[in-house]
């Protein structure tokens, strides 16, 4: 069995963002390809499936007949595999990513987006959490101020709403 695929992409100036940098389509989507010689139902096959890296290893499980740890992350990918147009859980429906943004005290709302970076880090000083959801043609992301004390987004506090349409992407 082999897996190829790469972790997040890399932004250069797009929008601002530098590096790996953002909840935005070109630096968390990434190329997945998996081959199974002995699984000839998924020879020479390919999926518009929208999946997560976390799905790997219980496919890679699935595959090799291990038995599926208890309390394991993710879904198999092998429907999506033998059966393109399967979905199985969330399978090929969506995929959720988040980021953190460390808009520095001083900033200005015009630089907010060049001041506001969490590299190097502790959790409780980002200043906000982003969460966004991939569909075939869709991607929200809602950015939450962050309460750095409990470690998680303040839910009432909205800082800001994204919403892209990747249809015919």
């Amino acid at each position: 069995m082999v897996v190829l695929h790469s972790d997040h992409g890399y932004a250069l100036g797009e929008r601002g963002s530098w590096e790996k940098m953002s909840n935005e389509e070109n630096t968390v989507r990434v190329p997945l390809m998996i081959a199974v010689p002995w699984m000839r139902t998924s020879k020479g096959r390919a999926s518009e499936a929208t999946v997560e890296l976390i799905d790997i290893f219980p496919t890679v499980v699935a595959v090799l007949n291990t038995g599926t740890p208890e309390g394991l992350d993710g879904n198999s990918l092998v429907p999506a595999m033998t059966r393109p147009a399967a979905e199985v859980d969330h399978n090929g429906t969506y995929a959720l990513s988040q980021f953190p943004r460390c808009v520095a005290p001083w900033a200005q709302p015009g630089d907010f987006w060049s001041q506001n970076n969490c590299m190097q880090q502790d959790r409780a000083l980002f200043s906000h959490m982003g969460y966004s959801i991939r569909t075939r043609t869709w991607r929200f992301t809602e950015w939450y101020a962050w309460d750095g004390a409990g470690l998680k987004a303040e839910w009432s506090k909205v800082a800001g709403t994204e919403l892209y349409s990747h249809a015919g992407n």
